[in-house]
């Protein structure tokens, strides 16, 4: 007998946690909003891995978001301590860009693992822009890549279904 799984929690939480990504670019307040759009994601992710009994989706997407997040802060840190000295920025920009790569990895990870248990492909390719994006943010247009991909991770959550049935 086939039972059905409540998606919608983790649609909406998915949907809106990721539009709240983009948030990150308001002046002054960018990271708080950033903040809480990782934490609305994080429950649907949680949400999500409990329904399908697996916990690496939530875990690989809490640890590549934790070390990004975490490089960004330190490394902005650290290149406005040493503004002007080009071998420690040069450094540290490096350090930086190898951190986002390991984040995008393991979020793309995370997102193939939805894809897998939801048969929505857009998680997949999510999860490559991603990876992608973060590969070419030492080039700058990575970053633009990077925001791609979170307009596609906001549909990726949107096109969730309310439920699936489970066989």
């Amino acid at each position: 007998m086939a039972r059905s799984l409540d998606l919608k929690h983790a649609k909406k939480y998915g949907f809106i946690g990721s539009i709240l990504y983009l948030g990150s670019i308001i002046p002054y307040i960018g990271w708080f909003v950033y903040i809480v759009g990782i934490a609305f994601v994080l429950r649907a992710l949680k949400i999500l891995s409990e329904i399908f009994n697996d916990k690496k989706p939530f875990n690989y997407y809490f640890i590549g978001i934790t070390i990004g997040t975490i490089a960004i802060f330190i490394s902005s840190i650290l290149i406005g301590i040493h503004y002007g000295n080009f071998n420690k920025m040069a450094i540290y920009t490096f350090v930086l860009w190898l951190l986002f790569i390991i984040s995008a990895w393991l979020i793309r990870k995370s997102l193939i693992f939805i894809s897998k248990y939801t048969k929505i492909n857009l998680f997949k390719t999510t999860g490559n822009v991603f990876l992608i994006g973060a590969f070419l943010t030492m080039v700058l247009i990575g970053f633009l890549i990077i925001v791609v991909a979170v307009i596609l991770q906001i549909l990726s959550f949107r096109s969730l279904p309310e439920s699936l049935n489970e066989k």
